[in-house]
């Protein structure tokens, strides 16, 4: 079976994660959240585009 990596995955692995918290940060985008951050999410966004 060939797996592939995802565009999404690819697109995330390019960013930073400093920058991409310092953009959560700036941006305030994590006022409303509730249990996970914005970095937990890209977490989970690599790890489910790795595996689909």
């Amino acid at each position: 079976m060939v797996r592939s990596v995802s565009l999404f995955s690819q697109l995330l692995k390019q960013i930073p994660r400093p920058l991409f918290a310092g953009l959560a940060s700036r941006h305030k985008a994590e006022r409303n959240a509730k249990g996970f951050t914005s970095q937990d999410w890209q977490i989970v966004n690599n790890i489910l585009a790795n595996n689909s």
